[in-house]
């Protein structure tokens, strides 16, 4: 009896237990899926600080004004609850207030002459809010904020007297880590916003794509918000496009498209906006412009199309959004249509037109404007900088974000080593010094040298001696302030492999550095000569490194999915396709299993958008995209699932199936019958020797094959 007791409240005590788990599970869950970059990088940051400051408070018992520091306490553990339960709703200005008030208590702890280990602290904790200005705020205000931020530090660290030359910490610190956080912040802006450039152009035509121009008419309806200039929008729809694609095949479709953006840019006014929103369908952005102009620039931009388009013009109104314009445009594009047709207006395809005939008095002036003679008479001096800026345009030309990157992390530790020899100190060792300041300097101009030839092993390398140098200096140094220099260049480094390098060498790396740092309190019991506790850090160290490598591997992820996805339907795009098609099949052949591609192209699709308009299409193509991803089992931008998914353009896709053709045909046959709208495809299974675009050829052929014998 007692034993079938036991085993009762066992029972029952597991089945709690295993209960509560799921509801924590599921709780947990469901707050992980609220987040998004923004709301995930102020929880880390506030979890982060949190966790130092608690440290500082338990370890750090002779500290000033605690009160304050509980006061930061109670700030941040707020902050991480809030963000953890709001999510991707945390408001913009919340992270601003937070960076105000981590910038405020950083200026307070730099300024204290009498607490060295809270100053070294304040020193080591810059890159945090650098990354944060980097980002996720407008560059205008981040380069306004970190610019007062780098001056108000600096006046603070020169003001304190443990940063004079002689004194405890020394001045090359105040310079490293006044560099190190505009390093990262520079490079973290830098790499971001090139990936969000990426991100937004559409990959054939070149143009801004649906993200792009999103972001930029939110930027033009803002601004015309204060100074209510006039501003306008144009819908753009090819006619009779898809008789073309059946006709001649996608890629003499995708020629057209690719030609007719590039005209168009060519007589395009600086700042206006050429956007492709899928297919043939496009947007044009005109700042500054009222119906009247865009009717004339419409006109010149029909000039110099090789094929006929309908347009319709919406003029922004006080109050506009971004939905409210494009409704406008949309109707009167349709109504344009209808009209043309009504009209039979003769087409224009294949018209020669001169783009220096129609590009407009503003163009032809440009062009047929003769110098003047003091133009001819330039001084030397403007013909110097004319000269400088041409040769600096193609070094910028010349370099990728790999060798920018590479080049600027040497230079930094150069500047720092510099300043070691400028404001010297008793411990000095000046041929050492010399010695590393070369290396550093040759280190940093290599890859300024070679540019987009600069090898990713060269990388290592150069990170590698740059790790010899900070052990070296873990272990030998007489001075405080370059063994801080040395635990400062981690954060640094964590950056550069976390955002460069794949998952294997990065964290490879990072871990051996982190045990390379954290041995150094066996080597150096000494670290720090008393100035703070080494434990505290290097554990502030090691933890700000590896805050700092997450949040360059996680920024890259997200970067890397906006690159690699249509933002519309959330499938691949062509870049998208390219890069997980690889990795799929490379997953078959070592499996050994076959590869097949469908080409699937909408019915009637384009009578869907006219009847319903261009929101009855996207919401058509959204619903179906999305059941075509749970049918294949596809997961993230990676080949690492069962199936692809990706969006060519307009009502045109490519499925990937992992499987062989007969086995992808039954699957294409339920997922058309479950489908709410009607489809066509052409399926081929791709042997190991052909490539995937030559695949999507025939099954291009095979699907319009399909549609002739219908």
């Amino acid at each position: 009896m007692y034993a079938t007791g036991w085993g009762f409240w066992g029972t029952a005590r597991i089945f709690a237990q295993w209960g509560a788990s799921s509801l924590m599970w599921g709780v947990f869950e469901r707050l992980r899926t609220r987040q998004d970059a923004h709301s995930a990088y102020l929880l880390a940051a506030a979890s982060f600080l949190s966790m130092t400051l608690v440290v500082d408070l338990m370890a750090h018992t002779q500290m000033e004004n605690r009160w304050f520091v509980w006061a930061l306490l109670g700030f941040c553990v707020a902050g991480s609850f809030a963000t953890l339960w709001r999510g991707r709703r945390v408001p913009r200005w919340v992270g601003l207030t937070s960076v105000f008030v981590f910038l405020g208590a950083q200026t307070y702890f730099l300024s204290l002459p009498n607490d060295p280990p809270s100053v070294i602290a304040s020193v080591q904790q810059l890159p945090v809010v650098a990354f944060y200005l980097g980002w996720f705020v407008r560059p205008k205000l981040a380069l306004i904020i970190m610019g007062v931020s780098a001056t108000v530090f600096s006046a603070v660290m020169i003001g304190n007297p443990l940063f004079d030359a002689d004194g405890a910490i020394g001045a090359p610190v105040a310079m490293h880590g006044i560099l190190g956080m505009l390093f990262c912040f520079t490079a973290g802006m830098y790499l971001w916003r090139r990936q969000l450039r990426i991100a937004s152009v559409d990959q054939l035509t070149g143009a801004q794509n649906r993200q792009g121009l999103n972001a930029r008419l939110s930027d033009m309806l803002r601004k015309r918000a204060i100074s209510r200039a006039p501003f306008v929008v144009v819908a753009i729809d090819l006619d009779d496009f898809k008789q073309l694609n059946d006709a001649r095949g996608h890629a003499a479709g995708d020629l057209v498209l690719s030609r007719t953006v590039h005209a168009w840019r060519e007589v395009s006014r600086t700042g206006d906006v050429v956007a492709r929103l899928g297919g043939d369908e496009f947007a044009l952005l005109l700042p500054n412009t009222n119906t009247p102009m865009a009717a004339q620039i419409v006109e010149r931009l029909q000039g110099v199309s090789e094929h006929p388009w309908s347009w319709g013009i919406a003029e922004v109104h006080p109050g506009d959004t971004a939905e409210a314009l494009f409704a406008r445009a949309d109707a009167s594009l349709y109504e344009n249509k209808r009209e043309r047709r009504a009209a039979d207006a003769v087409r224009r395809a294949g018209e020669a037109v001169d783009p220096g005939l129609a590009a407009g008095s503003d163009t032809v002036a440009a062009l047929v404007e003769a110098p003047t003679p003091e133009a001819r008479q330039a001084s030397l001096r403007a013909r110097v900088c004319a000269w400088v800026r041409q040769q600096a345009d193609r070094l910028v030309r010349w370099q990728t974000p790999f060798s920018f990157v590479s080049s600027l992390i040497p230079l930094l530790l150069a500047v720092v080593l510099l300043s070691d020899l400028v404001l010297p100190h008793p411990g000095l060792h000046a041929r050492s010094v010399v010695t590393w300041l070369s290396v550093y300097v040759v280190a940093g101009v290599v890859p300024l040298v070679l540019g987009h030839r600069y090898p990713r092993w060269a990388g290592i390398v150069m990170i590698a001696i740059i790790e010899v140098w900070s052990a070296m200096f873990l272990l030998t140094a007489q001075h405080p302030h370059a063994e801080i220099n040395a635990l400062l260049e981690l954060p640094v480094i964590a950056l550069y492999v976390g955002w460069f390098y794949s998952s294997v060498i990065a964290r490879v790396f990072m871990a051996c550095s982190v045990l390379r740092v954290a041995a150094t309190l066996l080597w150096n019991p000494e670290l720090g000569h008393g100035l703070g506790s080494p434990v505290i850090m290097v554990s502030y160290s090691v933890l700000i490194a590896l805050f700092c490598f997450e949040g360059a591997r996680g920024v890259r992820r997200l970067g890397q999915v906006q690159v690699s996805t249509d933002p519309l339907t959330l499938a691949l795009n062509r870049r998208g396709l390219i890069t997980a098609g690889a990795e799929l099949r490379h997953r078959a052949r070592r499996a050994g299993g076959a590869v097949s591609v469908a080409l699937i192209d909408f019915d009637r699709f384009k009578q869907l958008n006219e009847s319903g308009g261009h929101s009855a299409g996207d919401a058509a193509l959204r619903d179906t995209v999305r059941r075509w991803i749970t049918e294949v089992g596809m997961r993230g931008v990676s080949g690492r699932s069962g199936g692809i998914v990706s969006r060519l353009g307009g009502d045109e896709f490519v499925i990937v199936f992992l499987a062989e053709r007969a086995v992808a045909q039954r699957q294409l046959e339920r997922m058309a019958q479950s489908s709410a709208y009607a489809w066509s495809w052409g399926l081929v299974e791709v042997p190991e020797d052909e490539e995937l675009d030559a695949a999507i050829v025939r099954a291009d052929a095979r699907l319009y094959a399909a549609k002739a014998g219908r």
